[in-house]
């Protein structure tokens, strides 16, 4: 898993009032914290001494901001894995990301560590012209500037897009999704398939569990607390 999936996991997940701007109402602004814990391993071929036996950690993930000022994203996650053999790995990556009104722009810094030793950051902004098409300019871990094309979503309003897709009776979307994770250069194909309405919203507001899914290894994350934060509501 991405570290961008995760993030839209739970980002979708969050408990909403509506979508953006004139059409609908404000996303819920919270804070919430989840306990990880390793779910299985599966790899195709036998489990060797690096196949992870135990997994332990946190994530933490914020989200603020209004339809007309923009949508801001913390998300820290904290993980150490222990191996059948050897010391434990711990890896510790850090998100933030500001998306402005309208999806015009999206600015994003990603910081990650593994056993202490950092990876270059990185570091950008993404910008919608009128024209439709999207640019990247990326600061860390080099200077570049990239051009992503057309029919670009930015996070937030890929949220919006599956919300809406849901108001109007569901099924599935296809999207191309950047948010500056990875390398900073992927532009992610994303499928989302939506069921049908619940009877009721979730007592808890967001997911209660999340499955992580490496590849090899999955990864549970349980919400431990959640916190609605007050919503910051456009000015009339």
């Amino acid at each position: 898993m991405t570290l961008r999936t995760c993030l839209l996991l739970f980002a979708s997940l969050a408990a909403i009032n509506g979508a953006r701007a004139q059409t609908a109402l404000p996303l819920a602004a919270h804070r919430a914290a989840y306990e990880i814990s390793l779910v299985d391993s599966y790899s195709a071929k036998t489990p060797d001494s690096q196949t992870p036996v135990a997994a332990t950690g946190l994530i933490g993930y914020e989200f603020t901001g209004s339809a007309c000022e923009g949508y801001a994203s913390n998300f820290r996650q904290l993980t150490q894995l222990q191996r059948s053999e050897g010391e434990p790995l711990s890896s510790d990556i850090r998100a933030i990301t500001f998306e402005e009104a309208d999806a015009k722009g999206l600015r994003f810094q990603i910081d990650s560590q593994s056993d202490g030793n950092a990876s270059p950051a990185i570091v950008g902004s993404a910008r919608r012209a009128e024209s439709g098409g999207t640019t990247v300019a990326l600061s860390k871990p080099a200077t570049e500037t990239l051009d992503l094309g057309n029919d670009i979503l930015f996070p937030t309003e890929h949220i919006e897009r599956i919300i809406a897709k849901a108001k109007d009776g569901g099924g599935t979307m296809q999207a191309r999704v950047y948010d500056g994770s990875d390398t900073g250069k992927k532009v992610f194909e994303t499928l989302t398939v939506i069921g049908k309405q619940e009877t009721g919203p979730s007592p808890e507001g967001v997911s209660g569990t999340l499955k992580l899914d490496y590849g090899s290894f999955a990864l549970s994350a349980k919400l431990r607390r959640l916190e609605m934060l007050p919503a910051s509501a456009c000015a009339k």
